[in-house]
Formats: structure tokens, C-alpha cells, sequence
């Protein structure tokens, strides 16, 4: 019994150190239907939240500035890719190019959904960098939904 007790604190830590964000980490929160623009509109895209976080700065002043390993909750909802253009690493155009360690959270993946529209594969995990995604559908890339080169781990998410 002595075991089991200390045994359960230490999953119980891991767990709550895995699901939350570092204390220096910012919450980036993406609007419900927010379109894949880059522009000063008072709404935070995916696009825009992706690209603070590799900035660690507030690049797009619509969406939070990024700070360390950051959290984007994403509400229900299709996000398309919209902005074509490939071979560049800065999430501008096609895919969205995640340079930092950060969380990308979904409501769940039957309810969110990132649709690359056939523009370019959909996420790019850059080389060294630690991603976790939970809870989404990644659909529509080409040649593939997610190119990952970092370490990433998915937690109920669908690639087609």
C-alpha cells in the first residue's frame, strides 16, 4: 500500500504537468470561424496564433503574444487554408509551419477541423520542436496532412 500511494502522486504530477501549459506559456484562443487571413481585424485566425507563437511576440496584435511553449484552443469549426503558397517555413502561405513547442487543442476531431484545401500539406512540425495535438481533424493536404520532422504526439486526432 506504501507504494501505490507515492506510485499514484507521481502519475497524478506527469498528468497535470502534460495537460497544462508552462507558467510562462500564453493561451492563444482562435475565434470561432475565423478566416485564414493575416490582417489587423479584431479577430485571432489559427494562422495568426500559430505565427505569435513562433515569434514568441505579438506579430498579429489580434491574437495574444506567444511565450514559451504555448496552448491554441481552437473552438468547433472548419478551418481552411486559404493562403496558397509552399516552401516557406514561416506559416504565411500553405501549410501552417509550427517553429515553437505549443499545444493545438480541438474541442474534439468530429467538431474540429483544419481542412488544408489541397493548398500544401496542412501542419509542418519543424525539426527540434515538441508538438501535442488532442481533439482534431486534419484533412485536405497535399501531399499529406501533417510533415512532421520534430517530436509529435496526437491524442484523438484523425489525418486524412
Amino acid at each position: 500500500m506504501r507504494r501505490i500511494i507515492p506510485l499514484l502522486a507521481l502519475v497524478a504530477g506527469l498528468a497535470s504537468a502534460l495537460a497544462a501549459p508552462a507558467a510562462d506559456a500564453a493561451t492563444l484562443q482562435v475565434v470561432d470561424g475565423a478566416s485564414d487571413v493575416l490582417a489587423t481585424d479584431g479577430t485571432c485566425s489559427l494562422r495568426e496564433a500559430i505565427i505569435n507563437a513562433n515569434d514568441n511576440g505579438a506579430t498579429w496584435p489580434d491574437c495574444p503574444a506567444g511565450s514559451g511553449a504555448d496552448a491554441i484552443f481552437l473552438p468547433a469549426g472548419t478551418y481552411v487554408l486559404a493562403i496558397p503558397g509552399a516552401e516557406e517555413d514561416a506559416a504565411a502561405t500553405g501549410d501552417l509551419d509550427i517553429a515553437a513547442s505549443l499545444v493545438l487543442i480541438g474541442e474534439s476531431a468530429d467538431q474540429t477541423v483544419i481542412d488544408g484545401a489541397g493548398l500544401d500539406t496542412v501542419i509542418h512540425v519543424a525539426d527540434g520542436v515538441v508538438v501535442d495535438i488532442r481533439g482534431i481533424t486534419v484533412t485536405g493536404g497535399s501531399p499529406s496532412g501533417i510533415h512532421n520532422e520534430g517530436e509529435l504526439t496526437l491524442y484523438s486526432v484523425v489525418v486524412s
